[in-house]
């Protein structure tokens, strides 16, 4: 004769256990993505380090000179740089340790682009002249303008005294502070160009 054992009998959730543990796993991510969204919270969409120009500002350009290696030209900027973006700094006349930094960054972003560096150019004002000449036979991609002190001073007004992304059409989108990260401005140029 079969008789019950003696002790504690079994909980009604005995025989249950994996089937609530699944009910929760499928159930408690929804839960808690629901939670979130009733609170109210949102991520950022778009987060730019520099600062945005919301609408862009068209640059009001100067009489400048280009330096070559066999001397100085005229430059406009709608001829030489059609359909580019242009990454701009502003060098002193006396370019120290943080311009050098900054010339090494607009080189630095610009081979960061991989295939998409043929949309970039590199631009540097300066009011130097010999600083133009010596920086456009070093680096033979780095378009060196030369323009005048108090034009210089516009457009510092204008670009900032850091890196500035202007789209082809002569638009100042980003200023960066001469502090910013190189490889937020080259991801930042990036997203720029994948969506115009």
């Amino acid at each position: 004769m079969n008789t019950p054992t003696a002790g504690k009998r079994p909980g009604w959730l005995h025989g249950y256990w994996p089937l609530v543990m699944i009910v929760l796993i499928v159930v408690a991510p929804g839960m808690l993505a629901m939670l979130v969204y009733l609170s109210g919270w949102r991520p950022d969409i778009i987060k730019v380090h520099g600062e945005l120009q919301d609408p862009p500002q068209v640059i009001v350009w100067p009489p400048l000179k280009q330096a070559t290696k066999e001397g100085l030209s005229s430059w406009r900027f709608d001829k030489k740089t059609q359909n580019q973006w242009t990454i701009t700094y502003l060098a002193p006349d006396a370019c120290q340790q943080a311009c050098i930094r900054s010339l090494y960054r607009l080189r630095a972003i610009d081979i960061g682009q991989g295939k998409h560096s043929l949309r970039v150019s590199r631009v540097v004002i300066t009011s130097n002249t010999n600083n133009a000449q010596v920086w456009v036979k070093s680096d033979p991609g780095l378009t060196s303008l030369i323009t005048d002190s108090l034009s210089w001073q516009d457009m510092l007004a204008q670009l900032g005294n850091g890196i500035a992304i202007i789209d082809a059409q002569g638009r100042i989108v980003l200023r960066y502070s001469p502090n910013a990260k190189l490889n937020t401005i080259k991801r930042e140029l990036t997203k720029l160009m994948k969506v115009n």
